[in-house]
C-alpha cells in the first residue's frame, strides 16, 4: 500500500465513454490526477473517462511500453488504413503500427508527397511575401500562405489599413490605391 505522502506515481489504464478515443496509460500520485491526465491524453472531458483501473505491473515500468502493450494484446490503428493492428501479424515502424509492409510503404510515400507539397507551398509563400513587399513599399507583410486556391497575404499597408488578401488584389488598381 502506498501512503498519500509517498511521491511514487502509480500506473492507471483509462478509457473514454465513446471508445473512439481508445485508451491510454498514465502515471499519477492519485486516482483523480490520473483521471485528469487521461482526459487530457485522450482529448476528452474529465467526466467522459468511464474506466480507470490500476495497472500495478506498470508502477515501476522501464522499457518499451508499446511492446509491452502488444504483448498484452492491445491493438493500435494502422497508420495507413486505421484498422486494428495486433503484435503478431503487424509491422511496427518506431511507434507506428501497420497492417503489413505494403501499408507501411504507402504511408511512407504519402508522407514524402506531403513533405514535398509542404516545401513547395512554403517556397510559394515566401515568393508571395517578396512580391507583396515589392508592390507596396513601406508595407509590413505579416505572413503569407499558399493553398489550393492560390496565395493569401496578411499585410498592413502604408496607410495603416490591415488586409488579408491575394496578390491579384494588390496588383489591381483598387489594391494600388488602398
Amino acid at each position: 500500500m502506498v501512503e498519500a505522502a509517498d511521491p511514487k506515481k502509480l500506473a492507471y489504464v483509462a478509457s473514454a465513454q465513446d471508445r473512439d478515443h481508445g485508451c491510454c496509460i498514465v502515471w499519477a500520485e492519485t486516482r483523480g490526477k490520473a483521471k485528469a491526465l487521461a482526459a487530457s491524453e485522450l482529448d476528452v472531458a474529465f467526466d467522459e473517462i468511464d474506466s480507470l483501473r490500476r495497472e500495478r505491473r506498470l508502477d515501476d515500468f522501464t522499457g518499451d511500453l508499446v511492446q509491452w502493450q502488444l504483448d498484452e494484446g492491445w491493438s493500435f490503428p494502422c497508420g495507413f488504413c486505421e484498422r486494428s493492428c495486433y503484435g503478431g501479424s503487424s509491422l511496427r515502424v518506431v511507434d507506428q503500427m501497420y497492417c503489413d509492409q505494403d501499408h507501411a510503404d504507402k504511408e511512407a510515400e504519402r508522407d514524402k508527397k506531403y513533405q514535398l507539397e509542404h516545401a513547395e507551398r512554403e517556397t510559394k509563400a515566401e515568393e508571395l511575401k517578396r512580391r507583396a513587399a515589392a508592390l507596396r513599399p513601406g508595407s509590413t507583410v505579416h505572413g503569407a500562405y499558399w493553398n489550393e486556391h492560390g496565395g493569401v497575404i496578411d499585410i498592413t499597408l502604408p496607410s495603416g489599413r490591415h488586409v488579408t488578401t491575394n496578390i491579384q488584389w494588390l496588383e489591381s488598381e483598387e489594391g494600388q490605391s488602398a
